[in-house]
């Protein structure tokens, strides 16, 4: 909330200097038009938001203390450790936050000296501010609370009062139509005339103007200047001074405590008077002294004036009467400002709306380069100047810790991996931004955007205790729209390779501090790889050299020789090529030899493959071509890029018929996939200890099912036989298509027709991955074999892979298509009865969170689904869902379905929103765990129900997957 303050301080600065510089402008030249528009700039400036702030410098309050040095050396930190980093060049976001408290005090390292500062007020006056910033942000908002309600009081109590006036006499209307006919008004207002001593008004409270005359001087005026008062209580309609009623009317509600905003209405006032009468004079051009008469009539008739009405535009300003009618008697006063000065302040509004100043705060020299206050004895003279001795020992000793703990941040940093949600920004453009951290303040430059400072401390054992990984890091936002939110963090400091981590909850987040490098698009925390910048990275590469034959020496060569070796996998961005994290990480590996690789992934088969690279290309190109495996044959084309000791590659699946890829980028329709490998590092000498692994960004992962845990009873009743593959029990479609499983209990009874029935008992374990089953025959040939396996459920479909009994192999590692000689039996189970509708619509009950959503109609084209629309859900209630979390206003859905079709149907009904009563045709199907599939006809879209699950752009259709959200 202190943003608040922070936003009306900036308004209040700005807006004093503008004020000066208007008054001492139409002191030197008078222009009434031009003074009006130059005073509402100054109540404009009041109420617009700061949206770019420059930074004031201001003084150092303690002279003594001097800088970090950006250039010290980056060993103090003690951390000998490697590891391979990665950067993703995916959808990115900034966010930054923190609680505005002053950070704890560093110590000097300058000239090799150190030394305590000396005590500053800054400190105990930062305190004394955060005390006392929220009492007064609350009286700030009750006054304005107040103030609201008091003008809202007399306002109505005004407009009834207007109800009750007498309607002027059809003659008095006659005479505003002419008037306001010769002024080119469009509009004729209402004129009633009332009883009391006040002066004529305009009121305008968001309907039809009315002007308000009073009976006494109506009574003591000729025809002719009752016609220019209302010629100039139009003039104010004609100007449009009703609207400039409502803009000094939030100035006022928000500013009530500031002077400086009554004394500006006050200015604007006077010269909006003043541009009035000047219409008056080029209506009347012979009536000066007539006009001069209605003034000081009017001074005679106001008694008593009650405190003006902020949405009045009255007729009479006693404080600017004597200059007034000076002006009128002259009838030199231009009636509208020239375009040359109202396109000048134009530009000055341009300029001037969005900009907002804030403090810079104290500026602390560097030290210079090499100055490395741990390496000198405490006590020890400083070389060149003997007098001048070092601080004691004791003191030293307090402070060396700190200062080495913030020696590797110190200098400008450029990101070179980031993933975040609330701010979000494409690859290019975030390496473009840059931390530039002096002391224990970081300013976030973005090109483009608003400059965000950031105060920070961490533990300062960090750099003195290797073994503690990761470190905790807390933030702090010094400005911007979270000014004052504290976010908490952890980082990894890698000294060898200069990589700096950092993982921190966006602000305003409720979750506590990160316990892992990670960002998965919902988790509301930024994770950012900093590398420190230097000249090189600022240039524009220049073009690439054409490839040469691949003969020693030749460029084509050298590229070639960058990729041998072992490379072990950071991410795998893929819907063909998937597992878990932790199991690529730990055994997936590329093993490059010439020009051919051998892929190696845990449980199944290594693949080869041969490429040939070309680095003349922008981006550098790559063809792989599959030597063996289900894929012998395919060509698949591909970009690649190396990042120190990483391998970004980016290629399209086999048999997708695609273009080469243009950028690092990974969407799951798209048939493509990244890979993030990473080269294999030699072990670190003995007793040297290793950094725990960080984990590399998901480009933009797709989050995949998370099941629950499932009883053996969950497996009951009669099943159909889908697929089945087998060596053992050889079989065609039309044979297994009339066996059946039957479980009952821990027991299945396997029917095959003309064959004898064989009995199976069958145990389950939900928590390892993949799930396992175990098989025993209880009958038949095979009786007493056991025959462990795998296998995946959901509502509608089971999938088991076993080994084939006899087989002393272990289980399977994976459900894939078998292989000649595998000796293991998959087989696909659906359920030979159709599920009762009930239950269907059972297991739909409850909020379901958004894992996929591909779709060009709903409502809006996304671009990149795990970002967008992870806010998504439906909650669904009976038969009605909610469909909430976007962008516009939530949308109802009734629903039915047919279960006995297949694939099984779905019909949705919008009950409210743009698309009310337009009707949905899809299809469904429960998926592994608590996870549904739905795909459905956009509405008016001409296609027919959908018949698979899929989605391709303008075909007319949408597919969802929803996942369980389980209660907190």
């Amino acid at each position: 909330m202190t943003w608040l303050i922070s936003c009306g301080l900036q308004n209040v600065a700005i807006a004093l200097l503008l004020a000066v510089l208007v008054w001492c402008l139409t002191r030197l030249r008078k222009n009434p038009p031009v003074a009006h528009l130059m005073w509402l700039l100054v109540l404009l400036k009041l109420i617009t938001p700061p949206l770019i702030s420059f930074e004031v410098w201001t003084p150092s309050e303690n002279p003594s203390v001097t800088g970090i040095s950006q250039t010290a050396d980056r060993a103090e930190a003690g951390l000998e450790h490697s590891i391979g980093v990665s950067r993703a060049d995916a959808p990115m976001a900034v966010v930054a936050a923190g609680k505005a408290n002053a950070p704890p005090p560093v110590a000097d390292i300058a000239h090799g000296q150190q030394s305590r500062p000396a005590a500053s007020p800054r400190p105990i006056m930062a305190e004394a501010w955060h005390a006392l910033s929220p009492l007064l942000l609350w009286s700030w908002i009750a006054g304005t609370l107040l103030m609201t309600l008091l003008t809202g009081v007399r306002s109505v109590r005004f407009h009834q009062r207007l109800a009750g006036m007498l309607p002027a006499s059809q003659r008095l209307q006659d005479l505003a139509a002419d008037v306001a006919g010769r002024m080119g008004l469009r509009q004729i207002p209402q004129v009633r005339v009332a009883d009391g001593t006040f002066a004529p008004l305009v009121w305008w409270a968001g309907r039809r103007a009315t002007v308000v005359l009073p009976r006494r001087m109506l009574d003591s005026l000729t025809e002719p200047q009752i016609a220019m008062v209302l010629a100039h209580e139009l003039a104010h309609l004609r100007r449009h001074d009703h609207w400039v009623r409502v803009i000094e009317l939030l100035a006022a509600l928000l500013y009530w405590w500031n002077p400086m905003v009554w004394w500006v209405r006050r200015q604007l006032h006077a010269v909006e008077e003043q541009c009035c009468d000047a219409w008056v004079a080029w209506i009347y051009p012979d009536g000066n002294l007539d006009y001069a008469q209605c003034l000081f009539q009017a001074v005679e008739i106001r008694s008593s004036q009650v405190s003006p009405l902020t949405l009045a535009s009255p007729f009479l300003n006693p404080h600017t009467l004597k200059e007034r009618i000076e002006m009128v008697l002259k009838n030199g006063t231009p009636r509208t400002a020239t375009r040359g000065a109202v396109l000048l302040l134009l530009i000055a509004a341009v300029l001037v709306i969005p900009t907002g100043l804030r403090s810079g705060g104290p500026r602390v020299a560097a030290a210079p380069p090499g100055a490395n206050a741990s390496e000198r004895k405490a006590g020890e003279p400083k070389a060149g100047n003997p007098a001048r001795a070092t601080a004691p020992a004791a003191e030293a000793a307090a402070v060396a810790p700190i200062a080495k703990a913030y020696l590797p941040f110190q200098g400008t940093w450029s990101i070179e991996s980031y993933g975040s949600l609330k701010w979000p920004a494409d690859g290019d453009e975030a390496r473009s931004w840059r931390w530039t951290i002096r002391n224990q303040e970081i300013s976030w430059t973005r090109p483009g955007r608003a400059t965000v400072r950031l105060s920070f401390v961490v533990d300062p054992a960090f750099s003195r205790d290797p073994k503690k990984w990761p470190n905790d890091i807390e933030l702090t936002v010094l400005d911007g729209p979270d000014n004052g939110q504290k976010c908490l963090g952890t980082f990894y400091w890698f000294a060898d390779t200069e990589v700096l981590w950092l993982c921190f909850r966006e602000p305003g987040a409720k979750a506590g501090r990160p316990t892992g490098m990670s960002f998965n698009g919902h988790d509301q925390q930024t994770l950012l790889a900093l590398r420190p910048a230097s000249p090189e990275s600022e240039a524009t590469p220049s073009a690439k050299a054409p490839p040469v034959a691949a003969a020693g020496g030749s460029p084509l060569a050298t590229e070639l020789q960058v990729f041998q070796g072992t490379w072990g996998f950071g991410a795998c961005e893929s819907v063909l090529w998937s597992a878990e994290l932790a199991e690529l990480q730990k055994s997936w590996s590329w093993e490059v030899k010439g020009q051919e690789i051998t892929w190696i992934r845990q449980g199944h088969d290594p693949v080869r493959l041969s490429f040939s690279v070309d680095p003349s290309k922008t981006p550098n190109e790559i063809n792989f071509t599959f030597l063996d495996g289900p894929d012998q044959g395919e060509k698949c084309l591909a970009i690649y890029e190396f990042e120190r000791n990483s391998l970004w590659v980016n290629l399209n699946e086999p048999k997708a018929n695609l273009d080469r890829p243009t950028k690092m980028s990974f969407r799951s329709y798209e048939k493509r996939s990244m890979l993030i490998l990473q080269r294999r590092m030699p072990a670190p000498p003995p007793g040297e200890p290793r950094p725990a692994k960080v984990t590399p960004i998901p480009v933009a992962s797709v989050p995949g099912p998370k099941p629950p845990g499932l009883e053996p009873m969950s497996f009951k009743g009669l099943h159909d036989i889908e697929a089945f593959d087998s060596e053992k029990w050889v079989a065609t479609p039309a044979d297994y298509a009339s066996w059946t499983w039957k479980f009952d209990g821990r027991e299945i009874l396997w029917n095959r027709p003309n064959h004898e029935p064989l009995r199976l008992s069958y145990t389950v374990d939900t928590t390892t991955s993949p799930w396992q089953i175990d098989l025993t025959f209880l009958n038949g040939p095979d009786k007493g074999e056991q025959c462990p396996g795998i296998f995946q459920w959901s509502r509608h479909r089971m999938l088991i892979w076993f080994k084939n009994p006899g087989i002393k192999s272990g289980r399977p590692k994976s459900i894939v298509p078998l292989k000649p000689g595998s000796e293991q039996t998959s087989l696909t189970l659906v359920p030979a009865e159709v599920l009762p509708i009930a239950d269907e619509l059972q297991a739909l009950q409850g909020t379901w969170k958004f894992a996929i959503y591909y779709s060009d109609w709903w409502p809006e084209r996304i671009s990149n689904p795990p970002i967008t629309w992870s806010p998504w859900r439906w909650t669904i209630k009976g038969n009605v869902i909610r469909w909430s979390g976007m962008k516009v206003d939530d949308v109802r859905l009734s629903f039915t379905l047919d279960p006995s079709k297949s694939p099984r149907q779905i019909d949705l009904t919008f009950l409210d929103g743009p698309h009310k009563g337009k009707k949905l045709r899809g299809i469904y199907q429960f998926y592994a765990g608590d996870g549904c599939n739905i795909c459905f006809a956009d509405p008016e879209a001409n296609v027919d129900r959908p018949t698979e699950n899929s989605y391709s752009t303008n075909e007319g259709r949408t597919m969802v997957s929803i996942e369980k959200v389980e209660p907190k």
